[in-house]
Order: C-alpha cells, then sequence, then structure tokens
C-alpha cells in the first residue's frame, strides 16, 4: 500500500526508542532530514499499529505552512494496526478517506508535530497522538483516515516505536 515510488526502496531504521531514547529531540534530529516516514508502535499490551507518513516532519518548522495550519502532509498517508499483534496477521490499512472533498478541513488533518508532541490523522479525534516523552499515546476515531481507534481501549503505553 506504499505509493509506487517507495515500493522499491529498502526501509531503513532511522530511530528506535529502544536504542535512541525517549527523546523528541532525538527523534526530531533522526527522522526531519527525509522525505517520507513509516511509524511503528507495538503498545505494552502487544498491540502493534503505526503510519505511512507522506512529508518531511521538518515541514512542522516552516513558518509560512504554520500560520496557515499546524498539519501538513498528503493523501498519500495511512495509518493502520496489525489485528492480533503479529506480522504474519491480518494488516488492516485506513488511507485518506475523503480524496473527492478536497475542501474539507477535516479531511486534510494528517500530520502535526512539536517538541512533545506527535499527532498523525485528525478531525474528531487523533488516529495517533504520542507525547510524555514518546511512552504514552491516544487513538481516537479520526475523520481524515475514517479510522476507529487502533488500539483497544484508545490509550496506551508504548513499549516499541520505530521510524
Amino acid at each position: 500500500r506504499l505509493p509506487e515510488r517507495n515500493q522499491v526502496a529498502t526501509p531503513e531504521v532511522l530511530f528506535k526508542l529502544s536504542n535512541d531514547g525517549t527523546s523528541f529531540t532525538s527523534l526530531w534530529s533522526k527522522v526531519d532530514h527525509v522525505d517520507q516516514t513509516l511509524f511503528i508502535i507495538r503498545t505494552t499490551k502487544g498491540e502493534v499499529f503505526g503510519a505511512y507518513c507522506s512529508s518531511s516532519w521538518a515541514e512542522r518548522n516552516d513558518s509560512l505552512e504554520r500560520a496557515k495550519s499546524k498539519y501538513f502532509g498528503t493523501g498519500e498517508s495511512f495509518v493502520f494496526r496489525v489485528n492480533g499483534g503479529e506480522w504474519n496477521d491480518q494488516v488492516e490499512i485506513f488511507g485518506w478517506a475523503s480524496r473527492d472533498e478536497t475542501n474539507n478541513r477535516e479531511s486534510q488533518l494528517f500530520m502535526a508535530g512539536g517538541n512533545r508532541l506527535i499527532v498523525i490523522g485528525s478531525g474528531g479525534g487523533d488516529a495517533i497522538r504520542v507525547s510524555e516523552e514518546l511512552s504514552r499515546g491516544i487513538s481516537s476515531r479520526c475523520s481524515t483516515f475514517n479510522s476507529p481507534p487502533l488500539v483497544e481501549g484508545r490509550e496506551f503505553d508504548i513499549d516499541e516505536l520505530e521510524v
């Protein structure tokens, strides 16, 4: 489900929580230079989910863009969850829900980030919101991807996060 231009590229691990620590500063320093990222999160309950983010996280610092909106990214972005928690189980993908409704504000809330926050997908709730120095998060029903909460109970503690 990755865009065609990325399907032949070999993924490279840029950030791994267990190796690089729980600092947003460290995360941003390792991922800001790339054009797109794949986030994979495993919770302390063993749930696995994540997102493909179609734009560089460095855009969060673009003052011209920030004046218009804190959100950026494109409709190539998507979120996913692994049902059963193992990669050999079914991966459920939630892509951009409103391709034809480009004027709908909630349909274009793809990515946002700050010094202590990551948000992927929003509108009615955030598909993935990570805070607390990369240790906790929330997943809610999200209009951008028309996705349900990606974890049971909405709130989660992060065991591992890879980008």
